[in-house]
């Protein structure tokens, strides 16, 4: 009789504590996605600021280093837009390496051809930020989470780089032949 009570004790024991194991689960998992939840209702909405921005700066892809300080730096309203997108997509990229965002809810969200051609555009200045003047790493990891995103997007789809840079070129091709037309009728 004592075998079977013990055994009795043992079953409702071994059900206590899965209970707990649910429970705790459960807390973790709700935890995790009010965390990403409040995370994401910060980030703007994809509005029609956002893919303005994103062309007015996109424009100037070939010539961007060369022209970064006396272009952009000397421009708070186009500064203070390459900083606000970058840090969106620095924002989303902790999402991600943190494991609150797979990176097919990442593609749903943000295109992976501007994210990857945002990342190359701009990794000379992220790479820059990373040094001090006299050339020693102050801050590594300094965008590291866009960085991890981009190769991680870059990997999954490798076709996007490159389908963005013919786009980009067509476009160029167009404003030039564009500003051409204009000049030769005046």
């Amino acid at each position: 009789m004592a075998e079977i009570q013990a055994a009795y004790y043992m079953v409702a024991a071994t059900g206590v504590l899965a209970a707990a194991i649910y429970y705790i689960m459960n807390l973790r998992n709700a935890v995790r996605d009010r965390r990403r939840q409040t995370i994401l209702q910060k980030l703007p909405a994809i509005s029609r600021e956002y893919y303005e921005w994103n062309l007015q700066i996109r424009h100037d892809w070939k010539t961007l280093e060369q022209e970064w300080d006396e272009k952009y730096r000397v421009n708070p309203d186009l500064e203070s837009k390459v900083w606000y997108l970058m840090n969106i997509y620095n924002t989303v990229g902790a999402l991600y390496v943190e494991g609150l965002m797979s990176l097919e809810e990442v593609a749903q969200l943000y295109s992976p051809g501007w994210v990857i051609g945002w990342y190359e555009m701009f990794e000379f200045l992220i790479k820059r930020l990373r040094f001090n003047n006299r050339g020693e790493v102050v801050y590594p990891e300094y965008m590291a989470s866009f960085e991890r995103l981009y190769n991680d997007l870059k990997r999954k789809y490798p076709g996007v780089a490159e389908q963005q840079r013919m786009m980009h070129q067509e476009t160029q091709r167009l404003m030039e032949a564009k500003s051409d037309s204009k000049t030769s009728s005046q």
